[in-house]
């Protein structure tokens, strides 16, 4: 029971729920569930129903893991993909730093910047890294944090769903130019792959809803 985690997606719309195993070769999973996402919860800062709904699902499925990794999944945060010269990856995080008030024009006190390296190549005999950047406002890990200490649970990590998009698309093999759809309540996320590269991954704030709405609206469902 020590190797396991409980990894948690929330959408805007919907809860995702995984009890995995974090260690070994391969990611083994337990259980899954989903439930629907509290209203308000995002705006209003409120974990109490999410915390009552996630800790009755846990024992009615007789789950005891404390350790949790929250996947962000939110249309806040911004993304870039930058090149900048091979150095030591333990320096990448300053090179960052550095360079970061050109990749995002606001107020970088209010945010964490985490990277993920993409591609090493070479250019014209120097070497390259090709950088996926990301800019998380500060209220959103608050925000986890909270409701991790609130729910019982012990925070393990974060990760981001655009890089759960990449490893899936890794699992189904490295051949090839392949795209993943990745469709929320009120959000989308695009991510196409050729071989082991990322060639595009964005945001798009639209989802099942708007689909929904625009059905509703010209009176196509249900007409003859």
């Amino acid at each position: 029971m020590e190797n396991r985690v409980l990894s948690i997606e929330c959408g805007r719309s919907l809860v995702r729920v995984l009890e995995v195993s974090c260690g070994g070769r391969e990611t083994k999973i337990y259980n899954s569930f989903l439930f629907s996402t509290p209203n308000n919860m995002f705006e209003q800062n409120d974990s109490e129903e999410f915390a009552s709904v996630l800790q009755a699902e846990l024992k009615r499925r007789k789950i005891t893991t404390k350790k949790v990794v929250f996947v962000i999944n939110s249309s806040r945060m911004a993304t870039r993909e930058v090149t900048i010269p091979a150095v030591k990856e333990n320096r990448i995080a300053d090179l960052i730093a550095a360079n970061a008030s050109d990749y995002f024009p606001v107020d970088l006190s209010q945010y964490v910047l985490v990277h993920e390296i993409i591609e090493k190549f070479t250019e014209e005999d120097s070497k390259k890294y090709r950088l996926n950047v990301l800019a998380i406002p500060n209220e959103i890990i608050e925000f986890y944090e909270k409701l991790a200490k609130d729910c019982g649970l012990s925070l393990d990590g974060m990760g981001y769903t655009g890089n759960a998009s990449k490893q899936l698309l890794l699992a189904e093999g490295n051949t090839g130019v392949r795209a993943l759809l990745k469709i929320d309540g009120r959000s989308s996320l695009v991510t196409i792959m050729s071989g082991e590269k990322v060639e595009l991954q964005r945001h798009i704030n639209y989802g099942v809803s708007e689909a929904v709405s625009i059905v509703c609206e010209n009176g196509w469902y249900g007409s003859p």
